[in-house]
C-alpha cells in the first residue's frame, strides 16, 4: 500500500487555505510542447528542457519565494503546511480565477472547485466567475462522493494515465513509444485507457530487441491474448498492445459535505511509483471527499512543512528540492497564536 498525506482545513477553527500565483512566471507558460495544442510534446514524444523553463519560475521557498511573500502579506497568520499546483499556467483546462481575474491556459477542463471568501468550498462550474474568493479547475476524479474521473482527453499528460515503453532510437533520442500518436487520435487515446489493444507503428529506427527490453522494464509481456493489460504482440513493424495504467505521484484538491478544503498527495516517482488515478479517485471517496480534481502530477508533488523547515513529501527530482520552482502554491494556515479561533490544519 502505497503512503498517502492528507490536509483538511477547519473553517470554522479558522484553518483555511489560500492560492498564491507567481504572475510573472505563470505568464510565461504554458510549455511550448510542439505546433498544436499546449500539451503536444515538443521533440517528438517527451518534454525536454523541462527543469531548464523552470528556473524562470519563482520558488515556493526562500526569502523572495510564495511562502515569504503569503508570511509577509499575512503576519496575523501562520503558515503550517504548503502544496504545489504547478500544472496551473502550464496544462490546458487548468485555470484559477483570483483576485478578479483568470489566470492559465483555456481548454476544456473536467470540474472546478472554488473557496470562498469564508475559507468554505464547494464545486464549481469551471467558466463562472466566483462571487469572492477563488477558483482552480481541472480533471475530475470525484464528483458527488463518487468515483468520476474526467474523459481521458481531458488529462494533458497521457503518462499519468499509461504506462508507456520508454524507448532509445537509433538517433539517440528517447521517447515514450505511443505518446504522439495517442494525443493525435482521442479515439485510440480512449481505447487505449479503457484497456483496449490498440496498434502503434514501431519507428523505422527502433530495433527489435530495444522495444523488446523497454517494454520488458514496464513489465509488458508478450503474448497471443491481448485481453489483460500488460500483454503485446509485434509483427514486423506494428506493436499491438494492451497499455499498463500509468503509476504517478499525483496531489488532489477536494472538498468534504461540510465545505472543508484537502489535499491529498501520493508520493513517488514519475512512471515508475506512486499511483494509478483509478486507484487515486476510489482513495479520495475513502478518505470522505465528496468532490476532488487533479492538481498536479510528477517532480512537482511536494508537501513543505514550514514550522518545522521539513518536508513530508520532497519533490522526486533533484533539482526542485532547494528552489520548488512553481507557477504557483496553497498555502495552508492558521491564525498565529493568542488570536482568537486559533487551530491547527489537520495533516495525517
Amino acid at each position: 500500500m502505497w503512503a498517502v498525506d492528507l490536509i483538511w482545513t477547519e473553517p470554522e477553527e479558522d484553518a483555511r487555505v489560500d492560492l498564491l500565483i507567481d504572475r510573472p512566471s505563470l505568464a510565461r507558460g504554458p510549455m511550448v510542447r510542439g505546433d498544436g495544442p499546449p500539451y503536444v510534446l515538443l521533440e517528438g514524444q517527451r518534454v525536454t528542457r523541462q527543469s531548464e523553463q523552470r528556473r524562470g519560475f519563482c520558488s515556493v521557498l526562500g526569502a523572495d519565494g510564495h511562502l515569504a511573500r503569503f508570511d509577509a502579506r499575512h503576519p496575523e497568520r501562520q503558515a503550517v503546511a504548503v502544496t504545489g499546483c504547478g500544472n496551473l499556467g502550464m496544462n490546458a483546462g487548468v485555470r484559477a480565477w483570483l483576485d478578479g481575474r483568470w489566470f492559465g491556459v483555456d481548454g476544456p477542463a473536467g470540474g472546478a472547485l472554488t473557496v470562498n471568501a469564508a475559507g468554505a468550498g464547494v464545486r464549481a462550474d469551471p467558466d463562472t466567475d466566483p462571487e469572492d474568493g477563488w477558483l482552480i479547475s481541472g480533471p475530475d476524479l470525484v464528483r458527488a462522493g463518487r468515483v468520476s474521473v474526467s474523459d481521458a482527453t481531458l488529462f494533458a499528460d497521457p503518462r499519468h494515465l499509461l504506462g508507456f515503453p520508454y524507448v532509445t532510437l537509433g538517433s539517440g533520442e528517447r521517447v515514450d513509444l505511443g505518446h504522439d500518436t495517442l494525443l493525435a487520435d482521442p479515439h485510440l487515446y480512449r481505447q487505449a485507457v479503457a484497456g483496449a489493444p490498440v496498434t502503434l507503428r514501431m519507428p523505422e529506427d527502433l530495433s527489435t530487441d530495444e522495444l523488446r527490453r523497454a517494454l520488458s522494464v514496464k513489465d509488458y509481456v508478450e503474448s497471443a491474448d491481448l485481453t489483460r493489460r500488460g500483454s503485446y504482440r509485434l509483427d514486423h513493424r506494428d506493436l499491438t498492445l494492451t497499455f499498463q495504467q500509468g503509476v504517478y505521484p499525483h496531489h488532489a484538491l477536494g472538498v468534504d459535505s461540510a465545505g472543508r478544503v484537502g489535499s491529498l498527495l501520493v508520493p513517488g516517482q514519475s512512471n515508475r511509483t506512486g499511483t494509478t488515478i483509478a486507484a487515486l479517485a476510489e482513495t479520495l471517496v475513502d478518505h470522505g471527499f465528496h468532490d476532488a480534481i487533479l492538481l498536479d502530477n510528477g517532480g512537482d508533488v511536494g508537501l513543505w512543512l514550514p514550522q518545522q523547515a521539513r518536508w513530508n513529501i520532497q519533490p522526486a527530482e533533484p533539482d526542485r528540492e532547494e528552489a520548488w520552482p512553481l507557477t504557483a502554491c496553497l498555502v495552508y494556515s492558521t491564525k498565529r497564536a493568542g488570536s482568537p479561533a486559533g487551530s491547527d490544519a489537520r495533516t495525517g
